[in-house]
């Protein structure tokens, strides 16, 4: 499938469906595998060692360690 980059899985009203990212609606759960590219902006609800590439974006050429938004809060409190 020329187009399988393009798949998600997400979790949308407590179902997993496999769609494609453009069918992507706000309050969907994406669930995040190796090497894929995210369609959109989101928080990231739970995590293991998530490391992003950026440089498209930012041009910041190290990957980023991202954590959830309640690790975030905890830091900055």
């Amino acid at each position: 499938m020329a187009d399988s980059k393009k798949v998600l899985n997400v979790i949308r009203d407590g179902k997993t469906l496999e769609i494609h990212q453009s069918e992507v609606m706000v309050g969907d759960l994406v669930l995040l595998r190796e090497g894929m590219q995210l369609p959109a902006d989101g928080l990231l609800v739970k995590e293991s060692e998530v490391l992003c590439d950026e440089s498209a974006m930012t041009g910041e050429t190290d990957p980023l360690k991202k954590e959830t938004m309640i690790g975030c809060i905890s830091k900055r409190d």
